[in-house]
């Protein structure tokens, strides 16, 4: 047991150690997406292959999404009401209909 609780221990502090690490250090200095790394070959192939289908679509650029809320978001910005939120809105009608008077539910929770 003593042994066991020693290596989980000296475990730990190697994954602190680990973790600490300096950022201009890579763990594994060959994996794709570290700054520094060497591409493979197909990684290159594919992004001078991305790079060409820019350059060969002058003057396109990507569509911008307006901010939530704008003014000028036009009609796509519009919530279009489904055929479930319709049978909703009736039945929560319909309910009130029947006890105009009823209070409004409590937060929930057990009755006392």
């Amino acid at each position: 047991m003593n042994k066991l609780l020693a290596v989980l221990i000296a475990g730990l502090f190697s994954v602190g150690a680990f973790a600490q690490q300096a950022a201009g250090t890579p763990a594994n200095p060959g994996t794709p997406g570290t700054p520094g790394a060497v591409p493979t070959k197909p990684q290159a192939k594919a992004e001078a292959k991305v790079d060409a289908r820019e350059a060969a679509k002058p003057g396109v650029t990507p569509k911008e999404t307006p901010a939530p809320g704008a003014a000028d978001a036009g009609g796509s910005a519009k919530h279009k009401e489904t055929k479930a939120e319709k049978a909703t809105d009736a039945k929560k009608a319909k309910r009130k209909a029947k006890r105009p008077n009823k209070a409004p539910a409590g937060q929930g929770g057990t009755p006392q």
